[in-house]
């Protein structure tokens, strides 16, 4: 009763066919006396029936609740779970995950700044005497993943602060990832494995990877470094697109050109699949349509002409891959796109080693360019919106760019060069096939009407098979 909520702002939702309906909530509180105002962040599940989402209510949820006692996020609530009858609805005030139960423990104020001192307090580079930390969800939207961004705060301890008795304050920047799974401790293994691999890099800026911080078994969370820099080729295409009286352009590092950018893409990559590291866990051709066609059963209940478009593209796509040669597999990202790439002045970094894999090389380039297509799509259509004219931009020769600099540097020959190409735009299909499927389940609508479009287009593209 002291608190009530001034605020409720729905944010990402995701159906999940037969398992339901994920929802997160943004809620501003404010207290009674005070009016003092704080964030939450709820988290809902929508279940077929009552009874099931009563049991997960008394399964999943309320055993995490104990876990939870003196901590100031539920403060404000009554209850910090709760079943909604009416809607057949699970209800849990964020850190309380039943997929994803170690959060729990991973944003613990106490716990983190203990682990921190473990972690980082002995650093040989730069040893902290840690202080305190703030906590907050970075990336949190998938299902059994998070991203937690760290702010570590402190002194740094040397010789030298020691002999003035006044030691340097200082800030360091952590995130966190954790997931259902053991993934993370793969990330790790690879993230160890690559920073002397990769050393080499002929990119124009200092190539970069996260070092790894800190591993907590208990809870499977990973800390890693953050490096300088933000993903710049969204906005870059955006300032190619926009026109020249706009009155926002983006901030871009003044020495990076959208060329130059594409072209450290691509070396990254290219570097990437020399690299020898053997995974049990292969992603074919094949195996990534069987993946899409699982989402197919709900599509076709609910939306049918998508239904029809996608099952259209597979076998157009189909008959397509039947005439090329599939690639030897290497070392993959596996989600290779534009955002994992980051630039800043002096730097190129690459992040997120989530989906590491074996595949063809064919998987990350088709994925790079399906999702640069879908930006620059996205300005022009922004920049419409807005009643503004959209500059020309010829993504096609953009894509050419980046795979002749791909070429290049892994030094393809011309009939593996061919079927190189070949390949990939098998491969950029089923990734837009895929950013298809995942807008309609996140209930995304313009991103569903942009990447439908765009698919129907590069099927269409498709050289016809006789």
């Amino acid at each position: 009763e002291q608190y009530r909520i001034v605020r409720c702002k729905p944010g990402k939702a995701s159906f999940l066919a037969e398992e339901g309906c994920v929802l997160r909530y943004s809620l501003q509180l404010e207290h009674a006396e005070s009016k003092e105002r704080q964030a939450a962040l709820v988290l809902a599940r929508i279940f077929a029936t009552a009874e099931e989402a009563e049991i997960y209510v008394r399964q999943r949820l309320n055993p995490l609740v104990a876990q939870m006692r003196g901590r100031p996020e539920i403060v404000p609530f009554a209850h910090p779970v709760a079943f909604i009858d009416d809607l057949n609805m699970a209800v849990s005030v964020f850190p309380i995950d039943g997929e994803l139960p170690a959060l729990i423990a991973s944003t613990d104020h106490q716990q983190m700044t203990e682990f921190f001192q473990k972690a980082l307090g002995d650093d040989g580079d730069m040893p902290m005497q840690i202080e305190d930390c703030t906590i907050e969800a970075g990336h949190y939207g998938r299902q059994h993943r998070c991203v937690l961004r760290y702010e570590v705060n402190g002194r740094l301890r040397n010789a030298a602060n020691a002999d003035h008795g006044n030691p340097q304050p200082m800030q360091q920047v952590v995130y966190g990832k954790i997931a259902a799974d053991d993934r993370c401790k793969i990330v790790g293994a690879v993230l160890s494995s690559l920073q002397w691999r990769l050393r080499q890099v002929q990119t124009k800026r200092q190539f970069r990877l996260p070092r790894i911080r800190g591993y907590w078994p208990d809870t499977g969370l990973i800390l890693l470094e953050s490096i300088p820099g933000k993903p710049q080729i969204s906005e870059m295409l955006q300032a190619h697109i926009a026109s020249a009286d706009a009155a926002e352009q983006p901030s871009i590092p003044t020495n990076l050109s959208l060329t130059e950018a594409l072209q450290d893409c691509a070396r990254v990559a290219s570097a990437l699949h020399k690299v020898n590291i053997q995974f049990s866990e292969t992603r074919t051709f094949q195996s990534e349509l069987d993946d899409l066609q699982t989402y197919m059963p709900a599509v076709q209940q609910f939306s049918l002409a998508l239904a029809m478009q996608i099952q259209h593209a597979t076998r157009r796509l189909q008959s397509y891959a039947e005439t090329t040669a599939e690639l030897p597999v290497c070392f993959s990202h596996g989600d290779y796109t534009y955002t994992q790439l980051i630039f800043d002045e002096n730097t190129c970094g690459l992040v997120d080693f989530d989906t590491v894999c074996q595949a063809e090389p064919a998987l990350d380039l088709g994925q790079f360019l399906a999702y640069m297509r879908l930006a620059a799509r996205k300005a022009e259509d922004g920049i419409l919106a807005k009643g503004g004219e959209p500059i020309a931009l010829d993504v096609d020769a953009l894509s050419e760019q980046f795979i002749e600099m791909y070429i290049h540097t892994a030094e393809l020959g011309s009939k593996d060069a061919e079927q190189l190409l070949a390949r990939v735009a098998a491969y950029e299909v089923i990734s837009l096939m895929r950013i298809t499927l995942h807008s309609w389940q996140k209930m995304k609508s313009s991103r569903l009407e942009v990447a439908a479009a765009l698919l129907e287009e590069r099927v269409a593209a498709l050289p016809i098979v006789k």
